[in-house]
């Protein structure tokens, strides 16, 4: 037990030096440049040091034990503007994933649902015209010949309506697209109803699936972690216009790491469905094939729901 108590406590050190004291300490050492050098001395190191010294040379600053005081009071510095950032973190992954109930929201989801029909209808129109025309071509046309692989125009447009979603978009951002869009094909595909299985699901999920999901929500809330802080350093470029551009640029990574997340995120949710679905079954005693069907989902769906 002490073994795993030390294990564990060194996991928690970790841990909190990585995701809150370093980054709150370098946060700290902006501010503390954003109020020495402003706008105007923006880039003068001379003007820093001359800050240095002479708080180096303050009398006080020559006592043990306001030394010690000033470090703890960084240290607590740097661990709160980490729960900052932890806590709006949390924000923004909601804001991505979330359906918000506000006007400029629902004109986002409008905009964004407009936008992928008419690429489902090039997409489609596409393909009609590509049948069409090979059936002119000749009165007898083979299954084999209707069903090639998509020509390099049709591939085009099928990527880039799948860029705006892969199903009809319900949230306004790509990332609560992304993931719901989990939900919508899951429920086309199987008729299953994932919101009520998938608590059923994750119970009898092995622990090298479980681990997986877990690392890619764990990545997405890291993703969004990151642009909580670039939005801290935003607001720093108020008073040095340099943390303007670093939290620019950080909020720019944040958000690309959250979009490939998302993405992981949904695939393993899928594809816990498509491996493990036949299982849940079997574990409300369906009798299921191996791969999992509509009719077996729709019977998954009936058990999970309680006629609700």
């Amino acid at each position: 037990m002490n073994g795993f108590l030390s294990t564990l406590g060194g996991k928690l050190a970790d841990r909190w030096l990585s995701l809150l004291a370093l980054p709150g300490l370098l946060l700290l050492c902006t501010v503390w440049i954003a109020a020495a050098l402003g706008h105007r001395h923006w880039n003068d190191t001379g003007l820093l040091t001359d800050d240095i010294n002479r708080l180096a040379h303050e009398p006080a600053m020559r006592s043990p034990g306001v030394t010690v005081l000033v470090l703890v009071g960084i240290l607590i510095g740097s661990a709160a503007t980490g729960i900052l950032a932890q806590s709006l973190g949390r924000a923004i992954e909601q804001l991505w994933l979330s359906n918000w109930a506000i006007p400029p929201a629902h004109w986002l989801t409008a905009w964004r649902r407009r936008r992928w029909h008419e690429a489902r209808a090039r997409y489609k129109s596409a393909l009609e015209d590509k049948y069409h025309s090979r059936f002119q071509q000749t009165s007898q046309a083979s299954d084999a010949a209707v069903r090639r692989p998509p020509t390099p125009e049709i591939s085009r447009l099928n990527d880039a309506r799948n860029r705006i979603s892969l199903a009809e978009p319900c949230r306004p951002t790509w990332i609560g697209d992304r993931v719901a869009a989990a939900q919508s094909r899951v429920r086309d595909a199987y008729d299953l109803d994932l919101g009520f299985a998938w608590p059923r699901l994750w119970l009898i999920l092995p622990d090298v699936a479980r681990a997986e999901l877990h690392t890619a929500a764990e990545s997405l809330a890291a993703a969004a972690r990151l642009a909580a802080w670039g939005l801290i350093y935003l607001t720093i470029g108020f008073w040095w216009w340099p943390a303007a551009l670093i939290g620019a640029a950080t909020v720019i990574v944040g958000w690309r790491r959250g979009r490939g997340s998302a993405d992981v995120f949904a695939h393993l949710i899928e594809a816990s469905v498509d491996v493990h679905g036949p299982d849940l079954a079997r574990a409300f005693g369906i009798d299921a094939p191996p791969r999992l069907t509509p009719e077996i989902g729709l019977e998954i769906t009936r058990t999970v729901r309680k006629n609700v």
